[in-house]
This record gives structure tokens, sequence and C-alpha cells, in this order.
């Protein structure tokens, strides 16, 4: 709202020179706007909003970790057991580990609050698990079925989080079965599968590296260098 005003002040010969300066009438417009601001109820407001905030509480003890937000705001807490390749380290290493993963849980919680809440995790384990419900890829204490395409899609709001190797696949059951699923993925727009997925979803959000943790043993080395991009695919049959 100055660049005008600015140009015009920058015609003056020098700053000791008593020569007057000629206002455009894109300077004097501007001056006019903001002399008109006067006794608005705007003026000695913050031109800036204040950072939100959340405050997160976080624990951890030889078995597990927990966390909450803003407790006040009575959100559903987060919580989890150590694997067993997590149970000899020492409690420090715990604590800022319960941080990262309650950061974790908490931007699958955000979306959950803004997508709707899925109902079952289709490719997990007891260590990755985020639902309750979970399909695992072998039989296994705790899963309620074994391998995610042998199982009925329809009905349920999957969240579907595969190795990249199965994203082909998991496309073709979405295409074929019309069912509704929150993928998370790679953010990698020349695979094959990616504009597949963006074609079928009604919105997708991208995540930075770090919002991925390697927990599985078999799970790639970088995994927590990637970008994430999840897809909300809302189950219209093409």
């Amino acid at each position: 709202m100055l660049r005008a005003l600015h140009d015009d002040l920058a015609t003056r010969r020098g700053w000791r020179s008593r020569d007057g300066v000629r206002l455009g009438r894109q300077s004097l417009a501007d001056l006019g706007w903001w002399a008109g601001l006067r006794g608005s109820k705007h003026v000695g407001r913050a031109i800036w909003r204040p950072a939100e905030t959340r405050l997160l509480h976080t624990d951890a003890s030889d078995l597990g970790w927990g966390a909450a937000v803003d407790l006040a705001q009575r959100h559903a807490p987060a919580h989890g057991f150590w694997s067993p390749g997590e149970l000899p380290f020492h409690i420090t290493w715990k604590e800022l580990v319960a941080v990262r993963k309650a950061l974790t849980r908490t931007r699958f919680e955000a979306l959950q609050a803004a997508w709707g809440e899925c109902t079952v995790d289709a490719f997990a384990s007891p260590a990755t698990a985020l639902l309750p419900r979970y399909w695992a890829a072998g039989a296994i204490a705790g899963a309620e079925a074994v391998d995610a395409f042998s199982q009925e899609w329809r009905g349920e709001q999957v969240w579907a989080h595969p190795p990249p190797g199965l994203l082909l696949q998991l496309v073709q059951l979405l295409e074929e079965t019309g069912a509704s699923a929150h993928v998370c993925a790679p953010h990698w727009p020349s695979a094959a599968w990616y504009p597949l997925l963006l074609e079928l979803s009604s919105e997708h959000v991208v995540l930075p590296p770090g919002s991925l943790e390697r927990v599985a043993a078999d799970a790639p080395p970088r995994l927590a260098s990637w970008p994430v991009a999840i897809f909300r695919v809302s189950g219209a049959t093409r």
C-alpha cells in the first residue's frame, strides 16, 4: 500500500533539498485509504495472528509410553508398548522417543478429526497399528485378520499404509471395490501409482520428512527421511 508513495519520494533530489515532491494519483489515493482508518475498530490490533500452541504431555516407562494433548480439552490420549528391540534401551531414550511417537500419533488424530475416523488399519503389526482393529501380513496375536487384500473393504473406512511395492495393487483394489480409505504413501510424484492415487482421491496432504518412524525391522532404512503424502479416497465407484 506504500509502493506508489515510495516511488514518488524517490524522485526527490536529496533529503537536504528544499524542492517539494509532486504526489501522483495512486499515492494520494493510498494516503486517503490510510487516513480513512482513523477510528476503525481494527486500529491497534496485531497484523499477525499469534501462533497456535498445543501443550503435549508425555511419559515413558520400562514397558510403554503415553501422551496427551491439551489435557483440559480431554482429547483422546495416545499410548503404546515398546517392541522387543526397544525394551533394553535406557529410560532417557524412551522418554525422547515417546515425544516423537506422540507427535506422529497427533498428526494421525488430527487427520481423523478432519476426514473422519478410520475403522481398521489394513497393513499393520502390534508395533505399528494405529487402531484397535488391524490386519497383519501374517498370523499374529491381536490381528483381526491376515492379508489385507483378502478382506472385505466395503463398509469400512480403512487406514492403508502399505509397503511402496504394494501401492499399485492397492490402487487396483480401490478402483474395483469403490472402498473408502485414507492412503499413506511416500511423496513420490514420479512413481506410477502416484497420479492414480491423485485421480482417486478427493483431497490429499503432504507432510515433511520425519513424519514417519521406522518401527518394523524390515522397514526401509531411509523411511524417516521420506516426505509423506496422505490421500483421502472417498469411496465413489469409478
